[in-house]
């Protein structure tokens, strides 16, 4: 079974259940929906990523202050 995601609008509790009941049905869907929201996670919120991020405030706020 292969499903590219599986939506869920809020409060819709059967949805979410057949969501569920579908992903654990299926391993590899399972894993792989693991796996894109690790790579998400880490190409969201890694440290480099806000690194670089706040350093183009402060260069922002060096050239205005200039």
């Amino acid at each position: 079974m292969w499903v590219k995601s599986l939506p869920v609008n809020y409060g819709d509790v059967d949805n979410l259940k057949q969501s569920i009941i579908a992903i654990l049905k299926d391993e590899s869907f399972g894993l792989r929906m693991i796996q894109r929201g690790y790579e998400a996670k880490n190409s969201k919120f890694c440290v480099e990523t806000y690194q670089e991020k706040l350093e183009n405030v402060y260069d922002t706020l060096l050239d205005v202050a200039s």
